[in-house]
Parts: structure tokens; sequence; C-alpha cells
């Protein structure tokens, strides 16, 4: 499901434009349909490496690549980030939460899903992709409101993860979390201050993992409609994590269970 696409007539938008080394490259190696090739001139050492083997992949996939002064790159993609590469691709388009429900089963595995509800930093979506990916996740359900639009920065920091994750958009995030309680998935809210450490939630079987916003965390009504509420400990003076470190650190603890390490083990 990961390839697809909004169809070719479909009109541009500003988040057609995807770049830097790793998100180009792993859309040219997940057969992401690119319009075109922009490549400044230039390269050395591990930049001129990677943006090789962006051109070769970019060669066997019949894509045009256009090589260019630096000059005129920065003006096609104006991101500092950029690393003198970028590509146009068709916007990649959600899938529906019913098809995002299906995939755990046509894998033989327990599901294993997050919910993003009101993260509003594109960077930071683009690193809860990038942890989730690594980890296993069959998908993310994200809120179609409050919440950043899976687009080129979310791609950019992902590096290149969201090629290979499927995500589905709702306008509720209750009902989403209802569709999965009644397919047996439990929901765990990450919220500071929760009493139930990660060691002690169950995330070998059905599992999902709720994210709230940067600001103000779960609302309330979404957390009361969830199985249980796990915090991270913390013995340090700051007294709260960035959400996709939260989340990073949590898909591991989850990884370590559903890879025989087993539950209520301390640390």
């Amino acid at each position: 499901m990961s390839g697809r696409f909004f169809r070719p007539d479909a009109p541009d938008n500003a988040d057609s434009l995807i770049y830097g080394i790793n998100a180009v490259r792993e859309a040219l190696a997940a057969d992401r349909r690119i319009r075109r090739l922009y490549v400044a001139e230039g390269h050395t050492g591990s930049a001129r490496r990677g943006i090789g083997e962006i051109l070769e992949l970019a060669g066997k996939a019949g894509v045009r690549a256009d090589v260019m002064p630096r000059g005129a790159f920065m003006r096609k993609c104006p991101h500092q980030s950029a690393q003198g590469v970028a590509a146009e691709v068709w916007t990649k388009t959600p899938v529906s939460l019913d098809e995002l429900l299906e995939i755990p089963a046509r894998r033989g595995e327990p599901p294993f899903f997050i919910l993003v509800d009101g993260v509003e930093d594109p960077r930071n979506l683009g690193a809860i992709f990038r942890s989730a990916e690594v980890s296993g996740v069959h998908g993310i359900v994200v809120t179609d409101r409050r919440c950043a639009p899976v687009g080129a920065t979310v791609a950019k920091t992902s590096a290149g993860a969201v090629e290979y994750m499927d995500f589905a958009v709702v306008t509720n995030i209750k009902r989403a979390i209802e569709a999965m309680r009644e397919l047996g998935i439990q929901i765990y809210a990450a919220e500071a201050g929760g009493k139930m450490p990660p060691w002690n939630a169950d995330f070998a079987g059905p599992v999902a993992l709720l994210l709230g916003s940067e600001g103000q965390g779960v609302r309330p009504t979404v957390r009361a409609a969830c199985d249980g509420v796990i915090s991270i400990p913390q013995r340090g003076h700051v007294n709260s994590l960035n959400v996709s470190v939260s989340a990073g650190m949590l898909l591991y603890e989850a990884l370590r269970q559903r890879s025989g390490g087993g539950c209520n083990v301390g640390p």
C-alpha cells in the first residue's frame, strides 16, 4: 500500500517537492513516481557519493535529472537543508483506516500502531515516522486538524521513512480508538505524570501508542478513551521530553518486548 499516490493529472501543491539526500534516495528506492530530479553542481565528500547513488538510481528508473548551478537550484528549492538535491513527486496519499487496520493480519503479526493527535511541528512528525518505521510499526493514524501535514518537511526529517510507512488521516481520533479496541488492540496514551512506566505496559500483543500535542499533550477526553497512560521516568531538572524523543524511547521498549524481551521486566 505504500505506493499509492494521486493520479498524474492531480494539481501541483507545495508538498510535491521533496528534498535531501536520504529522502530522495529512499523515494527512488521505493519506486515512488518522480516527475523530475534537480541536482546542484559542485558536491564533495559524502554528499558527492550520495548524489552519485541518486543519479544512478534515477538512471535505472528512467527519471530525468537536471544538473544546474547552485544558485538556480536554490531558486528551485530554497531550503538550506536540501543538500543539493530535490525531486518533484506525486503527493503520497493516505490509506483508509480500514485498510490500515488490515496490514497486521496480512503480515501475520499482532497489530502495532501509532495514533498522533495534534503534533503540529512537521519535524517532530517526521522523526516519529522515522522511529516508527525502524521499530516495526504497521501504520500511523494522524488527525486532519491540529496536526502537521505529511509533506516535504516530514519526508525530509523522516530520512525517507515516509516511503515505507502507511498512514491514515481521520477526523475523529476517538472513533479510530474505538475501531482499534473492537479488534482487541490496547491503546496506551503517552503522557507526562502517568503512573505506569513503559516496561509495565504490554507491548507484545495488539497495541497502539497515542501521542498528543507538543504543548498540551493528550486531550483529557482522548486520554479517557485509552486503556492506560504510560510515562517515561525522569531524574533530571527538565520536566518533559520532546514528543518525538518520547516516541522513540517508547517504541524501542515496544520493540524489545515484541522481539521476545518479555513484559513486566524492569529497566
